[in-house]
């Protein structure tokens, strides 16, 4: 990383918001509980222990410490640190809430205070399943989590107030806790998924196909590419949809000045033959690089040695305009790859002359 004129390198962890940071840490505590949890002595060792990657609840005997167990994990590595949360009523550990009772605990579905009850909008442009899915994900939470049906049916008319809250009307939310209570009573708990294809028995293959979702024009052209292809092909297919976000459509950042421009794949012609070209690419701003070609006193690149020979471009004065932009693409990578593959397809003149290849990146198949 670079600030402030110095370089740093992190040479320990992970950073913050890296996509892989949960499941690395999810390994490594998982490698210290196979290898070193072992080490922990029978006195302290707790009756139940459960990790979900860093958070652990665990429950001791009446006459154990939980400092000494505290004390124990946190000697696992140098670097772990952990903090305790001793119980008296209730502990809330993820998004349940364990309530203590005399000789039994009670679970049932936990929410910050901070909760603020916002979902998807039922009057939101979004497909119904979705709103209908996101009923029905609320419902087998509350199953899962709840140890009781009285607490069960008590998360239900809580999520009934909050569904109505947002917009949902109340039969729709009755018909789908209708079909959840059939799914239930039918499939059991442990098959219980909203899976909307029960009649797939011998076939097991599915084909899907996802739409952008744009009201009832998505809708609309699903059910007839769904006819056609079913009473053409015979071939069943599901759609999935995909929501658009307005910065799709609409950009509020300046477009970049194409000598400003980088990670692109560009093109230049001869003046005198269209057909005599040469395919680059930079991962600096395009003018730099057609600058670099269009040099008199710098060492000449393939461009410039062309310049310098052919008769009808000697005596011209070419531009950033006389480099036309192939690709834009996002790393330096899929550039040079992309400049590979559009050399490959092109044949460009001037390219053969430098590369008896055609290309000069070497694609490599992982």
């Amino acid at each position: 990383m670079f600030y402030i004129g110095e370089f740093y390198k992190q040479i320990d962890g992970l950073a913050m918001g890296g996509p892989l940071g949960p499941s690395l840490a999810n390994f490594f505590l998982a490698h210290l509980e196979k290898t070193r949890m072992s080490r922990c002595p029978t006195e302290i060792k707790p009756k139940l222990y459960l990790r979900y990657i860093d958070d652990i609840f665990a429950l001791l005997h009446a006459n154990q410490s939980y400092e000494d167990f505290f004390r124990f994990i946190n000697t696992l590595h140098p670097n772990l640190e952990f903090t305790v949360e001793v119980a008296t009523t209730s502990l809330p550990f993820l998004d349940v809430e364990v309530n203590l009772l005399d000789d039994s605990i009670e679970l049932s579905v936990f929410r910050k205070k901070t909760n603020t009850n916002v979902l998807l909008n039922f009057s939101a442009a979004a497909p119904m399943k979705w709103k209908a899915g996101l009923v029905f994900c609320f419902l087998h939470r509350a199953w899962k989590i709840c140890s009781s049906a009285n607490l069960f049916n008590v998360e239900v008319n809580l999520l009934r107030d909050i569904f109505r809250e947002n917009g949902y009307p109340i039969k729709l939310f009755e018909k789908i806790l209708e079909k959840f209570h059939h799914r239930i009573t039918s499939l059991g708990a442990s098959d219980l998924q909203d899976n909307s294809s029960d009649d797939c028995a011998e076939d097991t293959r599915r084909y899907v196909l996802r739409l952008p979702f744009v009201q009832n024009t998505s809708l609309a052209f699903a059910k007839k590419l769904q006819d056609i292809l079913l009473r053409k092909l015979d071939v069943k297919i599901d759609v999935v949809y995909k929501s658009c976000k307005l910065s799709t459509f609409f950009s509020l950042k300046d477009r970049t000045p194409l000598s400003l421009t980088s990670n692109v794949v560009y093109l230049f012609a001869c003046s005198r033959d269209a057909n005599t070209t040469y395919i680059g690419e930079t991962t600096r701003p395009l003018a730099v690089r057609v600058e670099e070609h269009l040099s008199l006193t710098k060492k000449p690149t393939a461009v410039g040695k062309h310049i310098k020979t052919c008769e009808g471009c000697k005596n011209r004065t070419f531009t950033l305009d006389d480099f036309r932009v192939l690709k834009r693409c996002e790393t330096a990578g899929t550039t040079r790859i992309n400049e590979a593959l559009l050399i490959r397809r092109r044949s460009p003149v001037i390219n053969k002359q430098l590369y008896l290849s055609g290309a000069s990146f070497v694609l490599t198949v992982y």
